[in-house]
C-alpha cells in the first residue's frame, strides 16, 4: 500500500501522526497564550469629577500662580476636566464667582477681602486655607537708611532730610512703591498716607508691581534709598532680606479703614522689624480658597478637597523665586507644580482619598 502511495501523501500522514503523539505527550507543545487581565475602569468613588466641567480663577499677582497650579492638578487627579485659569483682578474675580462664570480661586486674602466678599456672601464662602496666618504686609526701607536717618515708623517721612533723602525723581517726594490700585491692600495703603498727612511728602507709586519692585531692587543694587509695600509670602522678601538688607518699619497710624485697633494691627516676632511687637498697619491674614456656594455644594469631593489641602509658606516662597529667577512661564509654573506633587506624593494622595471618600 506505502508503496503505491504518493510520497508527498505518505509524508502528510506520518507527520500527522507524530504531532497527535507530541500532543498527546506533551511534548514540544506551545503553552496556552494567557488572557489579559481585565482592566479596571475607574468608578465614579475613585474619580468622583467624572463629567464636571471646572472653571478655575486666579489673581492678577504671580505670587499667587503657584497655589492656583497645585488646586487645578489636584482636582484633575479627582476627575474633574479644569480648563485653564482666568486671571483676575480682585473684584472682578468675587463677581465673576458669584455669577459662576468661574467656580473658584486660591487666592483669597481675609480679612483684607471682607469687603468683597460680603458683598456676594450668600453666593460664595471661604471653603479652606491654602495658608493659616501667614500672610504679612507692611512697609520697607534699606537697613542703610533707616540707620542713617533713624527711619521707625511711616510717618518720619515727613522729615525733610528723609523725604529728600527718597526722592528718587527730583519733585521733591519720597517714591514709595504701593499697591496696584484694583488690589485690596491699596485702600489700606491710602489710608495710612491720609491719615497720617503724608501725601505732600510721599508719591506713592500704583502702576504695575513687579515692574517698580524690581526698579527698587535695581536702585538698592546702586546703593539707592528704597521704600516699598511688600507682602509675604513673596519674592521680594528673598531678594531683599528683612533685618540684613532691608527693615520693616512701623505704619505711620495705628488704625485702619475698618477701624481695627492697635492691637489687631500688631504683630509680634516680625523678623526683621524695627520694633517687637511691630505695628504693620495691615492684620495678619489667611490665604484662602474661594468657591461658589452652589459649585461647593454639587460636589462634595471638592469641598473636602478644598477644606483639608494646604500649602507650606516656605514652598510657597521658593517656587516664587524661582519665577522671579527666569523660570516663569505657564510651562515652568506646572513643572514647579508637578515636582511638588511628587516630592509630597503622600500628602498630596492623602488629600485626594479623603476628598474620594466624601463623594461615596
Amino acid at each position: 500500500m506505502w508503496s503505491s502511495m504518493p510520497r508527498h501523501r505518505a509524508f502528510f500522514i506520518v507527520s500527522m501522526a507524530v504531532l497527535a503523539v507530541l500532543a498527546a505527550c506533551g511534548g514540544g507543545a506551545e503553552p496556552p497564550t494567557k488572557e489579559p487581565e481585565p482592566t479596571v475602569q475607574p468608578t465614579p468613588a475613585t474619580l468622583p469629577g467624572t463629567g464636571v466641567v471646572v472653571q478655575p480663577a486666579r489673581a492678577n499677582w504671580d505670587t499667587g500662580y503657584f497655589s492656583e497650579a497645585l488646586y487645578s492638578k489636584a482636582l484633575e487627579a479627582l476627575g474633574y476636566e479644569v480648563l485653564d485659569h482666568k486671571e483676575l483682578a480682585n473684584s472682578d474675580f468675587y463677581q465673576a464667582v458669584a455669577q459662576e462664570d468661574v467656580h473658584f480661586w486660591a487666592n483669597g486674602w481675609f480679612p483684607i477681602h471682607n469687603i468683597y466678599l460680603d458683598l456676594y456672601k450668600k453666593e460664595a464662602s471661604i471653603a479652606g486655607t491654602v495658608a493659616a496666618f501667614g500672610a504679612l504686609q507692611g512697609f520697607l526701607v534699606d537697613k542703610a537708611g533707616a540707620d542713617e536717618f533713624n527711619i521707625s515708623s511711616l510717618a518720619d517721612f515727613g522729615r525733610d532730610e528723609v523725604r529728600l533723602a527718597y526722592d528718587s525723581d527730583g519733585n521733591g517726594k519720597a517714591d514709595l512703591i504701593g499697591c496696584q490700585s484694583d488690589w485690596g491692600c491699596a485702600a489700606i495703603v491710602g489710608y495710612q498716607l491720609d491719615n497720617g498727612g503724608l501725601r505732600e511728602f510721599i508719591d506713592e507709586h500704583t502702576g504695575p508691581y513687579s515692574e517698580g519692585i524690581r526698579d527698587q531692587i535695581a536702585r538698592f543694587r546702586k546703593a539707592e534709598h528704597v521704600l516699598y509695600y511688600t507682602w509675604t509670602p513673596n519674592w521680594t522678601v528673598n531678594q531683599l532680606k528683612p533685618g540684613i538688607d532691608v527693615v520693616w518699619i512701623e505704619a505711620a497710624v495705628a488704625t485702619d479703614p475698618d477701624g481695627h485697633s492697635k492691637e489687631e494691627l500688631t504683630v509680634s516676632g516680625v523678623e526683621g522689624c524695627v520694633k517687637d511687637p511691630c505695628i504693620m498697619g495691615f492684620q495678619g491674614a489667611d490665604i484662602n480658597v474661594v468657591p461658589n456656594n452652589d459649585f461647593l455644594q454639587a460636589n462634595p469631593a471638592a469641598a473636602r478637597l478644598f477644606k483639608v489641602m494646604t500649602i507650606p509658606l516656605g514652598d510657597i516662597s521658593k517656587q516664587n523665586n524661582r519665577m522671579n529667577a527666569g523660570e516663569n512661564t505657564q510651562g515652568h509654573i506646572d513643572g514647579h507644580a508637578d515636582e511638588w506633587i511628587a516630592l509630597n506624593r503622600d500628602l498630596f494622595d492623602g488629600w485626594l482619598a479623603q476628598a474620594r471618600r466624601a463623594a461615596q
